[in-house]
């Protein structure tokens, strides 16, 4: 028999879902924004160190979706604790978090450090002498800093466990405005080229970092840390994270892999193609950004439901997010395609057959996006909140690779249809994953994770 969705429910107002979901959204605002203007700066010192800077890029985020999934971990944990009141095990899950978290960033970075060159090449082919050169220097400063984020990301995910998202949106600020004075001083000023760009990166993680352990020490807070007391490994509690955090952490990057297949698939046809599938992919960045900081918000709202052993607060709070991420993902998306005319003329340098071609992309991932993309990618989170994280890894992998990239060729190669082929592909792994995520919640076997008692 289903739960009623009929209220009272008492674990969120309208107003404190707000001021959870609204400051998540400015971070992934600024995330993008900021980012983009820091390309724009590197952008200054040359052709080379661009190209050094986006390849290094790509395998920070390949690396560090390992241990941000260890993070997903433990705000569900966390979370779930909270709902079910045991806030001394909250605590502990806190300690549990950073420390794995950390080793497990601390290990990569030591690995990226010892075989720097060798791994750029080994992922990314014969790079030129000068563009492997720069990325050589900024790999190595930037690899220092995966245990420095590990930790800031373990520390954002228990405030936004908390309810108190608005404090990541402010270390977020503070990183960004500290990454944009420490680019204009070491690369303007100082000259240091992409050295200086490196160390801008660093230093500007290291203080928000401290900035968050800091608001982690405030013992008025539920979740707190005694930073210089002894950790006590709670095998438990570990085995909880790496239960949600490793699958998750394997499907990201899995993601991750498959989406530079694509690409692949797209260099093909010549930079046309490939020019506008830069420009709609940074553009369809943007409009997803209302459902990305939904799909985290659901973390921490369907994890306390789940802690709180309280189905029919769980159903009715899973109903009432996914409506309202439709409509964020709806304004969201017709803010970019009023703008789209305008936005498109700042890439001046592009052939307007690559413009006029970025421009159908784009309304093509917009258009269908409406329909599929926040029950693609906001709805697992929902799964992985109530501890099904194996069904949305395996889920997400076949359907990854069995119709975005086994599609992506068919379509682009024996059809012919280029980039366009490749979103077509795209499209097809969302309603994949609808049907396999949709199916799941409507057999009631997520339950079963849940373990719900009332």
């Amino acid at each position: 028999m289903t739960t009623p969705l009929t209220p009272p429910y008492t674990l969120y107002t309208n107003k404190t879902l707000l001021n959870l979901i609204i400051p998540i959204i400015i971070d992934q605002i600024l995330l993008i924004t900021v980012g983009m203007l820091d390309t724009m700066m590197v952008a200054y010192l040359g052709d080379a160190t661009v190209s050094g800077v986006s390849i290094v890029n790509m395998t920070n985020i390949f690396i560090g979706n390992l241990y941000y999934a260890m993070t997903t971990g433990g705000a569900v944990v966390a979370a779930q604790f909270l709902g079910a009141k045991q806030n001394d095990n909250a605590r502990d899950s806190a300690k549990q978090l950073i420390f794995v978290a950390f080793t497990f960033a601390a290990a990569s970075s030591a690995f990226c450090e010892l075989f720097n060159a060798r791994l750029l090449t080994t992922l990314y082919g014969d790079l030129a002498p000068d563009v492997l050169k720069d990325a050589t220097v900024y790999f190595r400063y930037t690899a220092l800093t995966y245990p420095i984020l590990a930790i800031k990301a373990s520390g954002a995910a228990l405030l936004r466990a908390q309810n108190q998202s608005k404090y990541t949106m402010y270390a977020s600020i503070l990183t960004n405005l500290l990454n944009f004075v420490g680019n204009y001083l070491f690369i303007f000023v100082f000259k240091m080229g992409v050295r200086g760009a490196a160390i801008a990166t660093l230093g500007s993680h290291i203080v928000s970092m401290f900035y968050v352990l800091w608001l982690l020490t405030d013992t008025s807070r539920v979740i707190y840390i005694r930073i210089w007391e002894r950790v006590h490994l709670n095998w438990n509690i570990i085995k909880k994270i790496l239960y949600i955090g490793v699958p998750s952490g394997i499907e990201n990057s899995v993601f991750q892999l498959g989406r530079v297949l694509v690409i692949g698939v797209i260099a093909k046809f010549g930079t046309i193609e490939l020019a506008a599938n830069a420009v709609a992919l940074s553009l369809d960045s943007f409009t997803i950004l209302c459902g990305g900081g939904f799909g985290l918000a659901m973390i921490t709202v369907i994890g306390q439901a789940v802690g709180a052993s309280d189905e029919g607060q769980c159903r009715f709070y899973i109903h009432k997010m996914m409506k309202w991420s439709y409509i964020a993902h709806l304004i969201n998306s017709a803010i970019i395609l009023l703008a789209l005319p305008l936005i498109l003329k700042c890439f001046t340098k592009l052939t307007p057959e690559a413009l006029n071609l970025a421009r159908w992309l784009v309304l093509f991932h917009c258009i269908c996006g409406l329909v599929s993309w926040p029950a693609s990618f906001v709805f697992p989170n929902v799964l992985r909140a109530c501890n099904d994280v194996r069904f949305t890894m395996t889920s997400s992998i076949l359907s990854m690779f069995l119709v975005r990239v086994g599609l992506s060729y068919a379509l682009s190669y024996y059809f012919q249809m280029g980039a366009i082929g490749v979103w077509c592909a795209m499209v097809a792994d969302w309603i994949v994953r609808i049907s396999c995520f949709g199916g799941r919640y409507l057999s009631n076997r997520w339950k079963t994770h849940a373990a719900f008692t009332s």
